[in-house]
């Protein structure tokens, strides 16, 4: 009696040794101990992150300036300063939205995005809106089901889940918070502009649009 006991209980903890073995494997294959939640997307010919970027430190650690008065973004532009701000000065809305950089954020050589991620060009849109229908349409597959100010036919069906960012103008004011979002690219176009992506609330293109530094605007980044 007391061996077939023993048996038992040998067994049990053989097989919680292998099952919390298999779970660690797991996690690691997630990048997150506590969560195994997809962070990776591909369409077409990228990997594009889940989400928009979130993060107020460099790839080195260093920490990104928040601008969150009018006088320290205009500051920080006019001195070609990296500064980041949340929409309306909130964190909440970093949670779906991501974090609003300058362009100089952007372009810093320490690097915004995490390793092993570059933020996105030109090409990398263009191919993405390609993928998914077309400049004219792409929004229907881009966009977040809820979020837009006004109802809405998208169906999220790339999976990119594009909520609205909002944007922060040079003069400092935060502007369209559900009826817009815009990314930066690292394409710089002729007369000191840059190429952006943008959605817009009840039309359904995804067209780029040229920016200028002084204001602020997400990043998605891609896979390098």
């Amino acid at each position: 009696m007391k061996k077939q006991f023993f048996l038992v209980v040998t067994v049990i903890a053989i097989t919680v040794l292998f099952s919390a073995c298999g779970n660690t494997s797991s996690q690691k294959k997630s990048g997150n101990s506590d969560s195994t939640e997809k962070t990776e997307l591909k369409i077409g010919e990228d990997t594009w992150m889940l989400n928009n970027l979130n993060v107020t430190t460099f790839r080195n650690g260093d920490p990104i300036k928040e601008a969150k008065t009018v006088e320290e973004w205009k500051s920080a532009c006019e001195n070609a300063e990296p500064a980041f701000c949340y929409y309306d000065n909130n964190p909440q809305y970093a949670n779906k939205a991501g974090v609003l950089y300058n362009w100089f954020a952007v372009v810093d050589s320490r690097g915004l995005c995490p390793e092993g991620w570059r933020i996105s060009t030109e090409d990398d849109w263009r191919n993405l809106v390609n993928s998914v229908g077309g400049s004219n349409l792409a929004g229907i597959a881009l966009k977040s089901k809820s979020g837009w100010a006004t109802a809405t036919i998208a169906d999220n069906s790339s999976g990119f889940s594009a909520f609205p960012t909002g944007m922060r103008d040079a003069n400092g004011d935060f502007l369209k918070p559900d009826q817009t979002a815009i990314w930066w690219t690292t394409t710089e176009w002729i007369g000191n502009k840059v190429c952006t992506y943008v959605l817009e609330d009840g039309l359904d293109f995804c067209i780029d649009y040229p920016a200028n530094k002084d204001v602020a605007h997400a990043v998605r980044c891609v896979k390098e």
